[in-house]
């Protein structure tokens, strides 16, 4: 299903597709991550300062919208751009895996429009710096082949809906194989499970359950190391394909 947005605040979304088909296949982009933490009042005079980064084409694009609105939209945009493209750069692609996207891409615009423009989109509506890494490790995961586009679109789905706050919490999950009740806020545990990262075993129905574990263990004075919050297979394919490990 082709994306049904046209446009990206005034930039024709066909446009920016075809800038980032070109962007990504770019070697040697170095954005140092000093550049991308400035703040919004400097974003303008520091890409304009380097003219490497002005000859990115969807980065050129962005700022050229940019320099002509200086919304905060845009530049927030225009941050996430280069954050997208500096972690998406952070790890080299296999020759291989790239040019079998490449092709794919180059010879279907149809793929083009619905994965770049997915891309795209995303970028345009997430607010946080940190959710920009993480669509970008998980872009280079899809072209790597880690994963498929089934479960791409869900874990970006995942990305634009997490709270930031709960990332150390599923991280705790994914190290422990899992987290007691007790240990983390159990509103971060309820928006974790929420997003089929977390599943909750002491839970029936809505009412909790309080687990007598085995008792022939507990004769022989063994702990039980089952976790009463389990990370499920989705929550630990997300921690490896997000870059949170």
């Amino acid at each position: 299903m082709l994306l049904q947005m046209n446009h990206i605040r005034g930039i024709k979304l066909l446009n920016l597709v075809e800038d980032l088909k070109v962007s990504i296949f770019e070697e040697n982009i170095d954005i140092a991550i000093d550049y991308i933490e400035l703040g919004l009042d400097n974003i303008l005079d520091s890409v304009c300062d380097n003219e490497i980064i002005k000859r990115i084409p969807i980065v050129s694009t962005v700022y050229s919208v940019c320099k002509i609105g200086s919304a905060i939209h845009e530049k927030h945009l225009l941050r996430k751009t280069l954050i997208f493209i500096s972690s998406f750069n952070s790890k080299k692609i296999k020759a291989k895996k790239l040019e079998k996207y490449r092709k794919k891409i180059e010879t279907n615009s149809i793929y083009a429009q619905e994965e770049l423009g997915r891309v795209l989109l995303l970028l345009n509506k997430i607010l946080d710096d940190e959710k920009a890494k993480i669509l970008a490790n998980l872009f280079r995961n899809y072209i790597e082949e880690e994963i498929d586009w089934e479960q791409f679109c869900e874990m970006t789905d995942i990305t634009e809906r997490i709270f930031l706050s709960d990332i150390f919490t599923l991280k705790q999950g994914y190290i422990n194989s899992g987290v007691d009740l007790g240990e983390v806020q159990t509103y971060h545990l309820d928006r974790l499970i929420a997003l089929g990262l977390f599943e909750n075993h002491t839970r029936l129905g809505g009412i909790v359950v309080i687990d007598g574990g085995n008792l022939d263990d507990k004769s022989e004075g063994k702990v039980s190391t089952v976790k009463d919050v389990d990370i499920t297979e989705l929550g630990i394919l997300f921690c490896a394909n997000a870059g949170l490990i």
